[in-house]
């Protein structure tokens, strides 16, 4: 099961912009019980992402979930809240609107994985900082290679079947590698 909570927050406050992620990330982890946290703080790869968009039309707080277990332990807890409180900023922020997608992940794999597609660019849009930690280091260089391991990973952290291996990634990578380096497009907002 794959879940997107969307909410959308009353944010006139100039405290609150794409990079506000870890003071909302603090908030989240007030929420849930204190045992599941302390289990994802050991993880290899986190069951959930968060980040805050901001656009000239609205602010929102997106918080994803790549399984059930975390779905009901990070998404349920603030599924009735009407507002966020910052502590450290010393902000409650208003709650406009919520909205939830889930989708199987039969049905993800299905539509995302085996419909034809009408182009062969891939386009990526970053919308917070990205880091891939490699050697127990944090790069902040945008590989082709690092972004597809790190997807196929998470793939993998939401079924119990694993596809990843480095022969996989290298058999997936090799044909596209020059074609990669030249159209792969990054945009940082």
């Amino acid at each position: 099961m794959l879940s997107k909570l969307k909410i959308k927050i009353d944010a006139n406050s100039k405290d609150i912009g794409f990079n506000s992620g870890s003071l909302f990330q603090g908030f989240l982890m007030e929420k849930i019980n204190g045992d599941y946290a302390k289990d994802l703080h050991n993880l290899k790869i986190n069951p959930y992402s968060q980040y805050i968009n901001v656009t000239k039309e609205e602010t929102t707080w997106n918080i994803s979930a790549i399984s059930r277990e975390a779905y009901e332990k990070i998404i349920s807890p603030i599924l009735d809240l009407d507002e966020i409180i910052i502590k450290d900023k010393n902000l409650k922020i208003k709650i406009l609107d919520k909205s939830l997608n889930i989708i199987k992940r039969e049905d993800f794999i299905e539509k995302n994985l085996f419909e034809s597609f009408d182009s062969k660019e891939i386009n990526f849009k970053f919308l917070t900082p990205t880091a891939f930690k490699r050697d127990n280091r944090y790069l902040f260089i945008l590989e082709p290679t690092l972004i597809f391991q790190n997807l196929i990973r998470k793939f993998d952290s939401s079924g119990k079947e694993e596809i990843f291996s480095y022969d996989l990634l290298e058999e997936f990578l090799q044909p596209w590698t020059c074609y990669l380096k030249r159209t792969l497009k990054f945009k940082v907002e």
